[in-house]
């Protein structure tokens, strides 16, 4: 055995031999790396190479196939990293619609806010349509590019009934949209019955300049007729009238806001806006309005926010646009004033709403112009103390609201002009027609509480307000409304 060791016979058996030729030797340009290829693009007939400097200058790298075939099978493999990627093969988009929305609900507002054709006074006024059976459905593309929405609102009566249709092409930086709407609505005044149906062709453009202001313009053809109803034959004998406008309204939009929940909202809104018609008839008659309406929410306190709104408006030309100021949005068994004296001499063609005045009926104030001021403290309690949202709908949208509302609505220059109606009394006995001057203040007030939840889907709202008229505080007053604030 120590002959064997002395002789190394054992190291030479363990020993491995591990040289290698100089022509197996590895070198720089055989030490490749593997890299990642889209699988498609492998096409066995483009050219191999096995370096970027090889490629010919009339080849493109779109043309260029980094591979290199020792055998049938290609290895793909380069000696520099890959700064370009080859799509797969490019196919046509064909436009195809599909359903992305289908409601069907019990409902209490308007498919499409517009004004509504004036009716004399003395009845509330609705901007919504009451309770009806809504149905909905919208289609779309695959990249949202197009939209198109159907709804219809089907009155308790299966008269009054609504209907929209609204197509939206979304695919350039312009916004476009196309509305037409058609909406009937009944109207009961003390000596007539009649029902007004109102048809209306929208043509939308938005323009965003960033990420939160846009401005819009929206040309508008409208016909309203008023179809008298047969109740006696006075009613039986009047035609009915029927009148087409056409108009522009533009709109400068901006919003900022976030929601931390339903009613909660944090942030800034406003609006500016102008609009024009022309009735479109022998004679000459046109309607001029202007307006802002400018809302900012500030966070107290996690989910307590303090909010406020300024809204003003003015319609001007032949015929006129009048605001009847009292009561609150989607008013629930509204009332209406007819204290309030109405200026007809004016030639008002459409009525619409100036809310929120708490503590009154509608009509406590009635004019072309208003300027209304709202503040609104707040709270959601669960979920401000729970400091989470909560699974319970009605608890986790429960909230407690203090608000109070400074406001007026006027005829003439200003609301303390001697041409505002409001400091005009008549008095009518036969021929005989007498007016009387009166001093009022223009300006009317109300604050209060209430409570904000949503049950059954349906977001409602409960409040007990005093009203501020002529420096005197009046009896207190409960509204019941569906809807959020403002």
């Amino acid at each position: 055995q120590d002959d064997i060791t002395r002789t190394g016979y054992m190291d030479e058996l363990m020993r491995t031999d591990i040289s290698i030729s100089d022509e197996q030797k590895p070198t720089s340009r055989s030490r490749k790396r593997f890299v990642s290829v889209y699988e498609p693009d492998l096409s066995p007939g483009l050219p191999l190479y096995d370096r970027r400097e090889d490629i010919p200058a009339g080849d493109s790298l779109q043309d260029l196939s980094a591979f290199r075939s020792g055998n049938d099978t290609l290895t793909p493999y380069i000696d520099e990293p890959v700064d370009y990627f080859n799509p797969g093969k490019k196919r046509n988009y064909y436009v195809e619609f599909s359903i992305n929305e289908l409601v069907t609900q019990i409902d209490f507002n308007s498919l499409n806010y517009s004004y509504q054709q004036f009716t004399g006074g003395g009845a509330p006024i609705y901007l919504n349509a009451g309770f009806n059976v809504f149905t909905q459905v919208g289609v779309t593309d695959l990249l949202e590019d197009y939209r198109i929405i159907g709804g219809v609102k089907l009155g308790s009566d299966l008269t009054n009934n609504e209907y929209i249709i609204n197509y939206s092409d979304l695919s350039g930086r312009v916004d476009k949209e196309l509305i037409l709407h058609r909406k009937a609505d009944d109207i009961y005044q003390s000596t007539y019955y009649a029902t007004i149906r109102n048809n209306e062709l929208l043509y939308k453009l938005s323009y965003p300049l960033n990420r939160v202001l846009y401005v819009a313009a929206t040309g508008i053809l409208r016909n309203d007729k008023t179809v008298y109803l047969a109740t006696d034959p006075f009613n039986l004998s009047q035609q009915d009238l029927n009148r087409n406008w056409a108009g522009l309204k533009t709109e400068l939009v901006f919003d900022n806001s976030y929601n931390l929940s339903d009613n909660i909202p944090v942030g800034t809104r406003f609006k500016v806006f102008g609009e024009y018609f022309q009735l479109v008839d022998k004679d000459f008659h046109n309607l001029y309005v202007v307006g802002m309406d400018y809302r900012r929410y500030d966070r107290i306190h996690r989910t307590l926010i303090w909010a406020n709104r300024f809204s003003a408006s003015s319609s001007l030309g032949t015929d006129r646009l009048i605001y009847y100021m009292g009561g609150v949005d989607n008013w629930i068994g509204a009332r209406f004033d007819s204290n309030t004296p109405i200026d007809y001499d004016m030639n008002y063609a459409y009525q619409t709403l100036a809310t929120n005045m708490h503590g009154f009926d509608q009509n406590i104030r009635n004019g072309n112009s208003f300027m209304l001021f709202n503040s609104e403290i707040r709270w959601p309690v669960f979920q401000y103390l729970f400091n989470r949202p909560l699974n319970a709908e009605f608890l986790n949208n429960f909230q407690l609201v203090g608000f109070g509302d400074v406001g007026t609505a006027w005829t003439g220059p200003g609301p303390y002009s001697d041409e505002n109606a409001l400091y005009r009394e008549i008095h009518e006995n036969g021929t005989i027609r007498v007016v009387v001057d009166v001093q009022k203040e223009p300006v009317v007030a109300g604050y209060g509480i209430g409570i904000r939840s949503r049950l059954l889907g349906y977001f409602m709202r409960l409040d007990l307000s005093w009203g501020v008229h002529d420096w005197e505080v009046q009896p207190a007053k409960w509204y019941f409304g569906l809807g959020l604030d403002f």
